[in-house]
């Protein structure tokens, strides 16, 4: 088997369903398998995908998370290279070959992928760089100064003003479309399991980056990116304390314990708003504060 193609569900039915056809309709010149594993679906996912004959079902029993789901998915992939693909991602040609095409020989190469588009057909957000501890913090201020006006969070990078026409090295890949050869997942590990959503893929490829491996954005356009049509509440509490704590559980992982102390001091001074409206939102149970 060429490919293992990973999805991740959750009550994305319609979505999903788009993604795998996509993925049959251009897909050729290699053998591949499409794994879907749902995280416990309420809208009907589970049914209609136990009894789709495209893809091999698994269903996680719960919400696993980003990571770990896809790990669910890698325990049963026989393929010798892997495709991490969001269920809300649309196929425009036959991009799997070519990822597999640049990848298989390269024996140096961690992740790839390629420059998404969005529904409107403009480049969205493809691939990023690790940001030292001092630039998130700036960052996060900056974040939070802007939702108190009522603006929508702001990416960690601009890489969709960045030319590239060669594939290109980069510090790591967007999960929505995420190559990587079984053999590097083998020597340097898959997800994370200890985060649920957000920088999981980050933390992944700083690891891959370390053993020696190189990460690529190939300058192809083949794959829409319906970003945020998986989750809800863009801009909500939980959401921004959720990538808030994922930001710092991936500082956590990736500097000495020094650094990450003089990070987590200044994290919890600037993210306190924050965490004070969470805590707030959990002891009255109302859905929001505020927002």
């Amino acid at each position: 088997m060429d490919v293992s193609v990973i999805i991740v569900n959750y009550n994305t039915l319609e979505l999903s369903n788009k993604c795998i056809s996509s993925i049959i309709e251009h897909t050729s010149g290699i053998e591949y398998e499409i794994i879907l594993v749902d995280n416990a679906s309420t809208d009907g996912s589970g049914e209609a995908f136990a009894r789709d004959s495209r893809i091999r079902f698994i269903e996680a029993g719960g919400n696993l998370g980003f990571g770990k789901a896809n790990n669910l998915g890698l325990q049963s992939a026989k393929g010798d290279f892997i495709f991490f693909l969001n269920s809300d991602t649309v196929l425009k040609d036959n991009v799997i070959y070519k990822l597999w095409d640049f990848t298989r020989f390269r024996f140096d190469v961690g992740g790839v992928g390629t420059l998404l588009l969005g529904p409107d057909g403009r480049r969205t957000h493809s691939f990023g760089f690790f940001l030292p501890p001092s630039r998130m913090i700036g960052l996060m201020g900056h974040n939070l100064l802007t939702h108190l006006t009522g603006r929508p969070i702001r990416t960690v990078e601009r890489d969709c003003g960045i030319k590239v026409t060669t594939p290109m090295k980069v510090d790591y890949v967007t999960g929505a479309d995420l190559f990587v050869a079984r053999r590097v997942l083998d020597r340097a590990g898959a997800f994370d399991p200890d985060f649920f959503l957000y920088c999981e893929e980050t933390e992944m490829q700083m690891r891959w980056h370390r053993a020696g491996y190189d990460n690529y954005v190939l300058p192809i356009e083949d794959i829409i990116h319906y970003e945020g049509a998986s989750s809800s509440g863009k801009n909500s509490v939980k959401k921004r304390k959720t990538v808030a704590d994922s930001y710092l559980l991936y500082y956590r992982k990736t500097e000495t314990l020094p650094v990450f102390i003089l990070f987590a001091v200044a994290f919890f001074i600037v993210n306190l708003p924050l965490y004070f409206k969470a805590w707030i939102i959990k002891l009255t149970g109302k859905s929001s504060i505020f927002d």
